[in-house]
Parts: C-alpha cells; structure tokens; sequence
C-alpha cells in the first residue's frame, strides 16, 4: 500500500496563494512494503506562510501546510560538530523514539541526517535576484539579514533572470527572492536553472508575495526547489528576514548533494509505520539508493519522522527496527551512501518538540491521524515541557481561535482487520514537474 499524489491547486480566500495538495501519508503493513525511499530537503517556506496566515486572521489552507517543513523550522541545529554514524566525517545518522503523542500503541521514531556545515569563507558574495514585484524593503532586509549571519557580502543580481542565473557559481550561490509570477516558469529560465544546479551553483528560493495583489505561487516554488536541490523559504514582511536568512544561511555551501534516504522495516519486529510528511518527496525503489539527481542540497542537518508499531514482544527498545541507508554526492565528487541500523535511543526534549510541531502541522492540514488532537492539547503540551517557543505557543493559540472547519473524514474512513483505520490511496507517482502560473 502506498500513497497517492493528490494534485490540487488551492486558492482559497483570504491569501491568494496557489499551492498543490499531495494527499497525506497512510500507515503501511511493512510485511507488503517494508521500504520507503524520499529525497531530502530543507525547506521551511510553509511554516512561515502558515504562521503568517494564521496571524493575519486565516486559517492556511491545507494544501500550504507540509509537515516536514514545520519540522525543520523546529529542529535543532545538528550537524555542527563532528558527525555520528559513520566513515565520512562530515556526514553521519542517528535515531531515537518516544510513545507517540497522538497514536495509542506507536512509537515516533526521529531518524536525524547529521552534516557537518561548511565553512562559508569559500564563497566570495551572495548574489540576491528580485522579482519585480516584490517588495524593495523585503529585499533590503533580506541583504542585511543575510551578510550578518553569513559574514559574506551581498551583492544585488543584473535585473534579467538569465543574467542572474549565469553568474552564479559555487562560490557565489545565487537567492532567488519571488512570488512565482514574474516569468520564472518560462522554458528559457527553467532551463537556465537547470543548467546553474548543474555546474554546482546553488540557488535556494525566498517566497514572497506580490505587491499588487498578494499573490504567492507556492505550487510552483516548491516544486523548482525540489528540482534544484536548494532550500526555499518565505517572507511575509521585513521582520522575517533573520529568520528566513538563518533558513538559508547553511545550505549556500552545501556540504551533500543529491541526499535521498532510505529506509527498509523488519517486519519480524515492526508491524507497521507511516513516514510523517514527505509526501511530495517519496521515491520508487528504483530512485532509491544511488544519488540521482533528485534530493536536497544540504549544508546542515534534516530530521526524517516515522510512526512504528511494533511487533509485541519482538520490537523491544534494544532491537534494530530497519536499515537506513543515506545517499549523495560530495560537491564535485562521486555519488557515497551511509548504511546505519535503526535502534533507537530514548528521546529528549528535542524530539519531543518536534513531535508537537509535527502533530500541529497535521491538525492544520485536516490529516486523519491527527483528527483526535485539540489545540487545547497541543497548547498543555508545549506548556507542560516548557518548550520556549513563542511564534508556536502563539500559531497554536491563533488556530485555536480560527479553525471552525467540520471534520470532513467523520464516519467516512474504513478500518482495517484489526481496527486500525486506514483510508484508502493509491500509488504515488513520480514528483510532478513545475507547471505554468495558475
């Protein structure tokens, strides 16, 4: 059983953002299918569209909200000491647990990619390109934001696309700050971005609305990120610079290229598991375990999410639950991969923050699983462990105030044999290409 891409262009009142809905991740028998492949990414454009949305008065629309985006604007900064788990210094994986908050009878297992950050010193400047109608006090900020924290200049791109992306070169990584609706899917650009990502320029992408009208095309930077391995990001206003900036700052030098993981359960001691989020990054087996073009340019760590069941009195806390293996690329190097056993450790505060974030990003999105969780829960929890996060003790309370939606799954979902409800999807296909402005 595997899930299905579910493309849907959602241009809901109230923001005038397009975005695409790739269905929600279902639980899977690891007896039928014990390998789950996806590319990698950095991205956290949809934590700060949501947050923004939600202080604005709206609910974001579900098709906004990816979970893994959510996760990495929350994960701790791994990577930079000397990595775990393996033979490449700079690279390395380690995985711990905790009973899951929102799933009787499942454990969240965190998988953390650990990538050691490059020195920025090997890039001269920050070429920053802006479309025409974004706002000069969005990209001011956004220069200052990022020459503070990389301690790099930055300089201003030729105003043509074209010219902005043929400049760009390892050394001088290229910021592409844009709503989508400015030319960038045109064929002669795609092609040129294409060719950037292929000399080993990185170009990470910074959403942020039209002027005129607000409009963001989400759909479509999302799915040029995902083609050019680079982070992407949003801004609302101005005061999001620094922490856009900090989004950004690690991957200008990316320390992996092409990083795809997979993961292969036992099913002697994992009954099932659903891979949180991710759901426009999931691989065929054929994609998986060689570097192929199609993961994140990392120069800091990721946090993979998983819900097990494990088998009774078989899955125990000592007992390897899967393989993992990692794959990618040095810059300029050939394609490696890091295999590791999944045992994990007791999680701490970390993980549970995460798992918090993830559950909050699910009951936003209208995900079955989380259908039982309160904002009042969610707000006990992150009150309860004294987690220091304002803007999410704040998004929460906001949602709380907001979200009137009906439960649209209500007496809908059929289960399985053995009670657990599973609704029904079909085989994901591959990623879907950028398509035109809609």
């Amino acid at each position: 059983m595997r899930l299905d891409t579910l493309t849907i262009v959602d241009t809901r009142a109230g923001h005038r953002w397009s975005a695409t809905h790739y269905g929600v991740n279902p639980t899977v028998d690891a007896a039928e299918e014990p390998v789950v492949a996806l590319g990698l990414e950095a991205d956290t454009a949809s934590w700060m569209l949501s947050r923004a949305s939600l202080a604005a008065g709206h609910m974001p629309a579900p098709s906004v909200v990816r979970v893994e985006e959510f996760v990495a604007a929350f994960q701790p900064l791994v990577g930079e000491h000397a990595a775990a788990g393996g033979g490449d210094a700079s690279v390395g994986m380690t995985s711990e647990s905790q009973p899951s908050l929102t799933r009787p009878g499942y454990d969240l297992i965190a998988l953390s990619i650990h990538i050691r950050r490059p020195r920025l010193a090997a890039i001269d400047a920050v070429v920053l390109w802006t479309g025409r109608d974004v706002s000069p006090a969005i990209t001011a900020s956004l220069a200052e934001a990022l020459a503070e924290q990389s301690r790099v200049p930055v300089v201003n791109a030729a105003p043509r696309l074209l010219d902005a992306l043929a400049a760009a070169t390892p050394r001088r990584p290229l910021v592409l700050v844009t709503s989508g609706h400015d030319g960038l899917n045109d064929p002669q650009h795609l092609q040129a971005l294409a060719a950037t990502t292929a000399r080993g320029a990185t170009v990470s992408i910074v959403g942020a609305a039209s002027t005129r009208e607000g409009r963001l095309n989400d759909a479509l930077l999302h799915q040029l990120a995902e083609s050019s391995g680079g982070p992407y990001t949003a801004m609302a206003s101005p005061a999001d610079a620094p922490l856009s900036a900090a989004h950004v700052t690690p991957h200008l030098v990316p320390t992996v290229r092409d990083a795809t993981l997979s993961v292969t359960f036992d099913p002697a001691v994992v009954s099932r598991y659903r891979l949180v989020g991710y759901e426009s990054r999931r691989l065929s087996r054929g994609d998986a375990g060689e570097s192929c073009g199609i993961g994140a340019s990392l120069g800091g760590g990721v946090t993979v999410l998983f819900e097990v069941r494990r088998v009774p009195e078989r899955g125990q806390q000592s007992t390897a639950l899967a393989e993992a293996v990692l794959s990618y690329r040095s810059p300029g190097g050939p394609s490696k991969s890091l295999r590791t056993p999944v045992i994990p450790g007791h999680g701490g505060m970390g993980l549970r923050r995460l798992s918090i974030v993830a559950a909050f990003a699910e009951k936003l999105r209208g995900s079955y699983w989380a259908r039982e969780i309160t904002y009042s829960q969610l707000r006990e929890w992150v009150a309860g462990d004294g987690i220091d996060e304002p803007s999410l003790r704040r998004a929460i309370g906001q949602a709380e105030l907001l979200d009137t939606r009906p439960d649209p799954l209500s007496g809908a979902t059929p289960t399985s044999g053995n009670g657990q409800p599973l609704p029904i999807l079909a085989p994901t296909p591959a990623s879907p290409r950028p398509t035109s402005d809609p």
